[in-house]
């Protein structure tokens, strides 16, 4: 039949020893090294000490857009030159009790979770669709 084509052979089962087993060797680190990152991390539900817990994320979070659309408001409506934006965000951390810090490392562990920032997003849609109906017309 013929020779295979040189390096075919390698990946058809062709060739044995170290040359065929030589690529499985980074693959058994790097295999070995996701294992062990799964097994370190904090478990499904839990929240590291560093990140805001949901609920207190979920009022923070709640509050900055609250600030974006303030801000939105003041530059479109009031033709503002300038928002004091800075200051906004400062009166709401002190306000709610955390920091810019906290609240950008429990943007970015929520935002690693689709599934649960979505339901973040959908419960603060529902809060201030309540906060709309109260405000009398």
């Amino acid at each position: 039949m013929g020779e295979w084509p040189h390096g075919l052979r390698r990946w058809c089962g062709g060739s044995h020893g170290a040359r065929r087993t030589a690529p499985l060797q980074p693959m058994k680190r790097v295999l070995f090294i996701g294992l062990c990152l799964m097994a370190c991390s904090t478990p499904e539900g839990s929240v590291p000490p560093d990140v805001l817990p949901r609920d207190r994320f979920r009022t923070v979070l709640r509050e900055a857009h609250m600030i974006e659309a303030r801000m939105n408001h003041e530059v479109v409506v009031a033709h503002a030159r300038s928002v004091p934006a800075e200051k906004y965000y400062t009166e709401m951390f002190e306000a709610e009790g955390t920091t810019k810090e906290e609240f950008q490392r429990s943007f970015a562990y929520y935002s690693g979770r689709p599934t649960e920032m979505k339901a973040l997003y959908e419960e603060i849609l529902n809060e201030l669709s309540l906060r709309k109906d109260e405000v009398p017309h």
